[in-house]
């Protein structure tokens, strides 16, 4: 399978993930692509970043301590209908995408992270496909 190189210059991704490793692990898949990168650790963090950067997209990981990834998803989509938010959990139960997608996610991923699926999904949700 060739590798598709993606080109997100001029775009920003807002990581919310409170996982030192899963943030560097997705940092190194993104660094080819050009996009801007914001990393917030809770969800607190993740809606004053979301304001004062305004993302093109956000992974949002779902169970962190303090404010939770479906909280901030939801306070999130009061002021901004449109950004894409992909919702990201290491502890998938079979309805944990319906309440996702209920709070307000476009999209739902399960951790430990495939690089392929993610950058395919970013890709679409950015609007290059």
């Amino acid at each position: 399978m060739a590798t598709i190189n993606y080109s997100w210059i001029g775009k920003k991704v807002l990581i919310v993930e409170d996982d030192r490793v899963n943030l560097m692990m997705v940092k190194l898949f993104l660094s080819t692509t050009g996009i801007t990168i914001f990393n917030a650790n809770n969800g607190d963090e993740a809606i004053e970043v979301n304001n004062n950067e305004k993302p093109d997209i956000i992974l949002m990981d779902i169970r962190m301590p303090g404010m939770d990834g479906l909280d901030a998803t939801r306070i999130i989509r009061v002021t901004d209908k449109v950004v894409p938010i992909i919702a990201v959990t290491a502890f998938a139960m079979p309805n944990d995408e319906e309440v996702a997608m209920a709070a307000g996610c476009s999209a739902f991923i399960t951790k430990p992270y495939n690089k392929n699926f993610l950058m395919q999904r970013m890709n679409h949700l950015l609007g290059f496909e």
